[in-house]
């Protein structure tokens, strides 16, 4: 079963499924460049760096 991160963008508001194993992948690359950001993307409507996880609450470090 296939599990998916409710993202969205917080410029232009578009929300979408990613795949997990999508994300998890931005994840290791960001860890692996010493980036220590929320995992984001670009977003596949305006294509900027701000597709973050809808429940970014879960990803913040503290």
């Amino acid at each position: 079963m296939e599990r998916f991160i409710r993202m969205k963008c917080t410029k232009c508001g578009f929300e979408e499924n990613m795949p997990a194993e999508c994300f998890n992948e931005v994840v290791d690359i960001m860890i692996e460049d010493g980036d220590d950001d929320i995992p984001h993307i670009h977003c596949t409507r305006c294509d900027e760096p701000t597709f973050y996880p809808k429940d970014i609450d879960r990803f913040k470090k503290g």
